[in-house]
């Protein structure tokens, strides 16, 4: 309503008047001509009141809302978060500040460090939150100075903060002609580096070969696929704690090393070794690792022609991880050639991955052939193996089925479909994961692909499975499960069948939970089941 100064001029009930007024003459021409001054006056005093209000409402708006944003900032200091011991948070904030690539917009350890004043407090006070970043180092023609100035200023930080603490270095260097300034500081922490990503065009960096690499324990390199050289790796032989060794290339060959007074050494403390093989007699620098638990083969490039004949190499690995591409017309594959070579009597895990790709049907012959090899190389090495993982394989349910049949202290089995591939000029598309596939896994039941009623893989524990395929035999595949849901250490041993612990199904199909039903008194019981669809 009007102000109490605000006095309206014109009486809006005065019924009286409009009925007097409505025979006009022309003396009263003048008395309306008043009137309608007054109300003008009135409609421009009623808008500055309405503007006046609509002011102070606006305001106490803002206000309303400053209030309310007042509160939460205060309810969150109430948070859990801010009775979490300094213990736990700076736990927190270190896996939060983890690999912080240095040359981003927003670097995690900062932002973590630019929360709140407890939060700065203890990330300086934390220098594991400074010891894990990436770095990348451009080519001359990615040269900016005021970025490498930021980058040099963003780099001394983090080794400053970190203090003394062992560092997780990335670095991918890009190709260039010089070496990179910034590559210089980084070697002066090398007695610090723990373990070392670096992704760059070649292994050749002056300051790199005489840095002091006294604690480094994990080495993972990847060089350029253009570059064609041997690697030197020279550099890495002055480790005395280097356990892990990864390279996307093959090792370098006393031969192939540039310096004639000086061989690769054995490395005796190298557990994990991961290599690209790239030459005919591929396993002998494998001599220089005697001690390796973890063996890595990625890859394989060349004819037949050039595979020489090679005796076995007996290792002591318990792990052996098989990767590789697409074969087009390569012949023997390198899991064959693995298989033929290697004795590994203490091997308990086989891992075997292909790469996504398109596969001819000659590369299709060549890999199921392949695969046949292993139970020879098993029955060679008298080994235990109690993991199998078969991963994105484009084989037959019975080149699987073949080889589980040897594998009689198998506990742990995990098979992945690989992607099917839409091109129409795709050979037709092999996955393994089938009806007759799980059925041969049924604990006393023949199948299509086992004809005997003893059971395969009979200590089998735990199972995995991640079909591509449409259509999945839901029925088949509980009916499996249950035959191997044997709680009872007597029935178990009376049937030699081992209890089903751990089951995972994942399907690219939407999963209907009541298809599943029959599988809740095992899950009930103790067994993990897992199903997961689209």
């Amino acid at each position: 309503m009007p102000s109490e100064t605000f006095l309206p001029r014109v009486n809006l009930g005065e019924d009286r008047l409009v009925d007097r007024l409505r025979f006009l003459g022309n003396h009263q021409r003048s008395e309306i001509s008043s009137i309608l001054q007054d109300v003008d006056r009135d409609l421009e005093h009623y808008s500055s009141e309405i503007y006046t209000l609509q002011a102070k409402l606006s305001f106490l708006e803002s206000q309303r809302e400053r209030l309310r944003n007042h509160k939460a900032a205060l309810s969150s200091l109430l948070s859990p978060i801010h009775r979490l011991p300094n213990e736990l948070l700076a736990r927190i904030l270190m896996l939060a500040g983890q690999e912080s690539g240095l040359n981003s917009t927003n670097v995690d350890a900062l932002s973590v460090a630019a929360v709140c004043y407890r939060w700065r407090q203890m990330a300086l006070a934390s220098s594991s939150v400074w010891s894990s970043f990436h770095i990348y180092l451009p080519r001359e023609d990615e040269d900016n100075e005021k970025l490498d100035s930021l980058l040099e200023y963003r780099l001394d930080l983090f080794l400053e903060r970190s203090g003394q603490r062992p560092l997780d270095l990335s670095i991918q260097v890009a190709d260039r002609d010089d070496e990179h300034p910034l590559f210089l500081n980084l070697t002066e922490s090398s007695p610090r580096w723990e373990n070392l990503s670096l992704d760059a065009y070649n292994d050749d960096y002056p300051s790199l070969q005489s840095a002091n690499l006294s604690s480094l324990k994990t080495v993972c390199i990847r060089v350029a696929e253009e570059w064609t050289e041997p690697l030197q790796l020279m550099w890495i032989t002055s480790t005395k704690n280097l356990s892990t060794l990864s390279s996307n290339m093959g090792l370098p060959r006393n031969k192939e090393v540039n310096e004639p007074l000086r061989s690769f050494p054995v490395m005796h403390s190298v557990t994990k070794l991961t290599f690209c093989p790239e030459e005919p007699d591929f396993l002998e620098p494998l001599h220089r690792f005697p001690n390796i638990r973890y063996l890595g083969l990625q890859d394989l490039n060349m004819a037949e022609a050039d595979i020489p004949a090679l005796s076995h190499v007996i290792l002591p690995i318990t792990s052996l991880d098989i990767l590789f591409g697409p074969p087009v017309a390569v012949s023997p594959h390198l899991i064959e050639l693995a298989m033929d070579i290697l004795t590994a009597p203490s091997l308990s895990s086989l891992m075997i991955t292909s790469k996504p790709g398109m596969y001819t049907a000659e590369g299709q012959e060549i890999l199921i052939n392949s695969l046949s090899h292993i139970p020879s190389f098993l029955e060679r090495s008298n080994c235990m193996l109690t993991q199998l993982v078969l991963k994105a394989l484009p084989v037959t349910d019975q080149c699987v089925v073949d080889v589980l049949k040897h594998l009689h202290a198998l506990s742990e089995l995990t098979v992945e479909d690989p992607i099917a591939e839409s091109d129409y000029d795709a050979p037709p598309y092999l996955g393994p994961i089938s009806r007759e596939l799980i059925e041969s896994l049924h604990a006393h039941r023949r199948s299509s692909l086992r004809i005997s009623l003893s059971p395969i893989v009979p200590k089998l524990r735990s199972l995995v499975l991640k079909a591509q395929s449409t259509g999945f035999d839901f029925s088949s595949f509980i009916s499996t499960v249950a035959s191997r849901w044997i709680p009872s250490t007597y029935a178990s041993m009376e049937t030699g069948v081992a209890c089903l612990r751990s089951v995972e199904l994942h399907l690219v199909q939407e999963v209907d939970p009541e298809d599943y039903l029959p599988l809740a008194p095992f899950e009930a019981s103790g067994l993990r089941v897992v199903v997961k669809g689209k």
